[in-house]
């Protein structure tokens, strides 16, 4: 970009890519976001038209608030800034809580904060004397079919990931990388060894719990490339020991078990590495959810006759025995039958929904604040109304919910609050404009999730990994919970705790601890999220 304006006689003094940004600006207005790659949150004072200009990336990698006040607007990275000022109170807003129980985040362009909203991703707004427009400089595209055969997009999807790599390399510092063993992360580790002279360096979390422990596979992993490989060995009492630090470093309430392993293993990275890439975004571009196997047997299942349903199906799912395992299969199967009767937008919100509404109700004091969080989801899917293949519809959403607001706020906030900046490949717009484009019998042909990366990276790495099932950070939370964790629980969320907040019943937050000390029920998300809450709540706005 840099080159091409100088060649339209543009003079830099700087060899700061902060100039290139406002070059691009004079010379072409906002029409020049079009040629950003990677990340940013960026705020233009246009003094010629006296306008401001508050620009946020394709897929809000880095977040950007702001709120309109009686003095004009003000605007940070993140609400902590805004807080530190006068012009934004400290009053939660109780929709967004009921969100962010429902969901684990609060889904933008709302926060948590009256009165304070996000950028939101692929958007800029423009601020004048005479008011406001957000404008929606980027989105999503939809499949296209165009003939191209399964090897040819495989191909087009190495060619992409390995400049995609390349990009994500530049840095003025080492870069290493976050390893889990899986497929996203071994797939970036595969290019920047194929661009590194030395060997890279990769760290993964590790637990005792054996269903948990993604060790073995990761040393595996970086084994097979040379990598300098550090393992950091998660605990319950770290949690202890780091609380409030992992709930305010996300800033906008969220709250994900996944935290806990992603803090401790940037913080131990921090003094060998300040940058690391990740295999983050793999799981929507390249479809590996589990949901999305759900979304594909919505259609042959809603022909089971509803009485059989109502009838056997949905009781016996109620009788499975409670399993504190990862992703046991009575916690998949009882929330896929409890979703399955809906249509199938409603349905694949049900599988991300922790308090569902008629739970929602019983526990916050006001009811009528519990908003539907469908309302956050609704958006996304009438955007895509035109598409055929509903998975497809399911993926354009995940984008722009679970990972604009759960996920990618999660890893930016952790890794900014321990000073190493994470970095994501597989969401570089070249690759996953190339990837949405690409007809839904290509990227998952019957229930194969990630085929196509498969696919890309046959060859290149060992058949083991490309045959893994998907891992991810999933943490031994439920057992925590009732062990090491269990006084840190009834502290937090002691009935005189809950009382004094205002916000929620306090029998019904003792309920919920009962049902997982006695084992009747896994409430584990659901306890961590109250949990979050109390803590974000006394840091951030104060003890009630």
């Amino acid at each position: 970009m840099r080159e091409d304006l100088e060649a339209r006689g543009h003079r830099f003094r700087t060899r700061s890519d902060t100039e290139a940004i406002i070059h691009g600006y004079l010379a072409r207005g906002p029409a020049c976001l079009d040629g950003f790659h990677g990340m940013f949150a960026i705020a233009i004072w246009d003094a010629r038209r006296r306008e401001l200009v508050l620009v946020r990336d394709r897929f809000g990698i880095k977040p950007l608030f702001y709120a309109l006040t009686e003095d004009g607007v003000v605007f940070a990275s993140e609400l902590k800034a805004l807080l530190a000022g006068r012009a934004v109170g400290r009053r939660l807003d109780q929709r967004s809580l009921a969100r962010f129980l429902a969901l684990g985040y609060t889904p933008g362009p709302d926060t948590i904060l009256e009165g304070v909203r996000q950028i939101p991703p692929g958007h800029y707004l423009r601020v004048r004397r005479e008011g406001h427009e957000l404008v929606e400089w980027w989105a999503p595209p939809l499949a296209v079919e165009d003939g191209r055969t399964a090897a040819d997009c495989a191909r087009g999807v190495a060619e992409r990931l390995e400049a995609a790599v390349d990009r994500h390399l530049v840095s003025d510092v080492p870069v290493g990388l976050l390893l889990s063993g899986g497929l996203d992360s071994s797939s970036v580790l595969a290019f920047m060894r194929q661009r590194r002279r030395g060997p890279v360096q990769t760290f993964t979390a590790a637990f005792d719990e054996a269903g948990f422990d993604e060790g073995p596979e990761a040393r595996r992993a970086a084994g097979a490339f040379g990598a300098h490989h550090d393992e950091v060995r998660c605990s319950p009492a770290w949690v202890l020991d780091h609380l409030e630090d992992i709930v305010t470093a996300t800033d906008n309430l969220l709250a994900n078990p996944a935290a806990i392993p992603l803090h401790q293993v940037t913080r131990h990275a921090r003094s060998r590495l300040k940058v690391l890439l990740s295999g983050n975004g793999g799981d929507e571009v390249f479809l590996g959810y589990p949901t999305y196997v759900a979304d594909r047997l919505l259609r042959c299942y809603q022909r089971v006759p509803a009485v059989l349903h109502v009838g056997l199906v949905r009781p016996l799912a109620r009788r499975l025995p409670v399993s504190f395992g990862r992703l046991s299969l009575d916690y998949r199967l009882k929330q896929f039958v409890e979703g399955v009767r809906l249509p199938p937008e409603r349905a694949h919100h049900s599988w991300r929904v922790i308090f569902p509404m008629h739970e929602l109700r019983e526990l916050l004091r006001e009811a009528d604040v519990a908003r539907d969080s469908f309302e956050a989801f609704q958006p996304h899917f009438d955007r895509t109304r035109g598409e055929p293949d509903f998975v497809a519809r399911a993926v354009h959403c995940d984008l722009g919910t679970w990972l604009a607001d759960m996920a990618l706020p999660m890893f930016d906030g952790i890794g900014m609050a321990n000073s190493v900046e994470i970095r994501v490949p597989l969401l570089d717009h070249a690759l996953v404009e190339y990837c949405l484009r690409i007809p839904m019998s290509v990227r998952m042909p019957g229930l194969r999730r990630k085929h196509l990366l498969k696919q890309a990276m046959t060859g290149r790495l060992d058949r083991r990994i490309l045959r893994r099932a998907k891992a991810g950070f999933h943490v031994p939370l439920a057992e925590w919970l009732c062990g090491e964790l269990r006084d840190l629980l009834l502290d937090r969320l002691h009935p005189d705790v809950i009382r004094r907040l205002g916000y929620l019943r306090p029998e019904r937050v003792t309920r919920l601890c009962e049902e997982h000390l006695a084992r009747r029920r896994d409430n584990s998300w659901r306890l961590w999220n109250l949990v979050c809450f109390v803590v974000w709540h006394e840091r951030v706005l104060g003890r009630a």
